[in-house]
């Protein structure tokens, strides 16, 4: 069985959530639910993030882990709208989500 990857297509406008070492939150760019984001990480530690309905809480202990200056593209579920992120370093750091598709 063959799998066909397809390039990444962006899906809407990115956003930039300021990623501090409290958890704070933002809705998902428009377009997101049910498709893919791009999480870009361009600060110099590990973003924790954690996505869901209504208010979310990122823990450094729990939540998906997007390396410093790293992007990962991950499925965000139909029922998604929000998404919360933190770090363990010092300062702010910015989260670039954009919404995309594709593999």
């Amino acid at each position: 069985m063959y799998m066909t990857t397809l390039p990444l297509s962006v899906q809407g406008s990115s956003s930039t959530l300021g990623v501090t070492t409290v958890s704070g939150s933002t809705s998902l760019p428009t377009g997101s639910p049910g498709f893919q984001v791009e999480l870009n990480n361009i600060g110099n530690t590990t973003i924790y993030v954690q996505w869901g309905k209504g208010a979310q809480t990122a823990a450094v202990a729990t939540s998906y882990p997007v390396q410093a200056g790293h992007a990962k593209v991950v499925t965000v579920p139909f029922s998604a709208d929000t998404i919360a992120a933190i770090h363990s370093g010092t300062g702010t750091q910015n989260l670039i989500i954009t919404p995309v598709v594709g593999s």
